[in-house]
């Protein structure tokens, strides 16, 4: 009986092993303490895995998790851990085991420092409801993880308002309009011309969300721009507000 035990007890424990897996990642080209550690929260909460370890003086560091886990760990730490002017010409996006999410690396070309990097995530996040966003601000990289819509989304309000401070795309209802895959919602990108201060776009970002009912608006300060998701009709109409009001 002791013996039968004990034989179960091995089989289940290799069960349990061949479901997880502990990987350690070699740091060789992120110097920088606080970077490490940044990469290393993107790629756990991205990936789901679990921060087993962290070596400082080694620059390594460990995960577990299931083995699909760990191989999306893998690759994204590696794209995690570059240069900042090394960027290769190749996607930087992978589609993920579960669910049909891909997993993919925004760099920003006119868009750096923290503060610029945050409010860009909580823009694109907020209107394409993308749960998983992160910035590494030292790569000027946004790393994101959602559906093929969502990423698409994410895709072209990146393109609005990923600008040097000051540049502005055409006022265009063409080229600033999205419509949301699978969804009957557009996406809109308002830049303003006479509202300049942060205050005051702040205040008429309030003003329309309140008189329009829009709901998912938000200021994007760096480029003076205001990016709403909804039906045609509330899009419409905050436009309209945003011209008499933009004065």
């Amino acid at each position: 009986m002791q013996n039968t035990a004990l034989g179960l007890f091995l089989v289940f424990a290799s069960m349990a092993l061949g479901q997880n897996a502990n990987r350690v990642f070699q740091f060789t080209q992120t110097a920088a303490i606080g970077d490490r550690v940044e990469i290393a929260k993107i790629v756990e909460r991205v990936t789901d895995t679990k921060q087993s370890s962290e070596d400082s003086e080694g620059k390594t560091v460990a995960f577990s998790g299931s083995p699909d886990q760990m191989a999306e760990a893998e690759w994204l730490f590696h794209e995690l851990d570059r240069p900042a002017d090394s960027q290769s010409a190749s996607p930087h996006e992978r589609r993920t085991s579960d669910n049909g999410e891909i997993v993919r690396l925004f760099y920003m070309a006119h868009t750096a420092g923290g503060r610029d990097l945050s409010e860009m995530a909580t823009v694109v996040r907020s209107v394409t409801e993308i749960r998983k966003m992160f910035a590494y601000p030292s790569n000027k990289v946004l790393v994101l993880r959602g559906t093929i819509p969502q990423l698409a989304a994410a895709e072209w309000l990146f393109g609005k308002l990923d600008k040097a401070a000051g540049v502005q795309a055409p006022q265009s209802e063409i080229s600033n309009q999205f419509k949301m895959p699978g969804s009957d919602d557009m996406v809109r990108v308002f830049y303003v011309t006479k509202v300049t201060t942060t205050q005051a776009l702040q205040e008429l970002s309030f003003q329309v969300r309140t008189i329009a009912n829009a709901r998912r608006l938000f200021v994007c300060d760096k480029v003076k721009a205001l990016a709403i998701r909804g039906t045609a009709a509330e899009v419409e109409y905050a436009e309209r507000l945003v011209r008499e009001r933009d004065k």
